[in-house]
């Protein structure tokens, strides 16, 4: 059973360079048709099938992105956050 997780866009960081959508094993996000205050096309969630893939979190340490994860044996919720 994988972890359960849910992300959350800072749309005015995101600088639309589509590297969580391509890393994404769920294909949670997408390109929005919009732009930010910056010019942007910024990422958007489409589904909830997150999973906190590890590897997203080199846009978490981006400041783009944060996401919070379940443990899969039902424990809290531990936000992720860039340092």
């Amino acid at each position: 059973m994988a972890r359960k997780g849910d992300v959350v866009i800072n749309i005015e960081k995101c600088k639309g360079c589509e590297v969580c959508l391509s890393v994404c094993p769920e294909q949670v996000l997408a390109l929005s048709n919009e732009v930010n205050a910056k010019g942007y096309h910024y990422a958007m969630k489409v589904n909830a099938n997150c999973i906190a893939a590890p590897i997203v979190r080199w846009c978490v340490r981006m400041q783009s992105l944060r996401y919070t994860a379940k443990s899969r044996y039902g424990g809290r919720k531990k936000e992720v956050r860039s340092r």
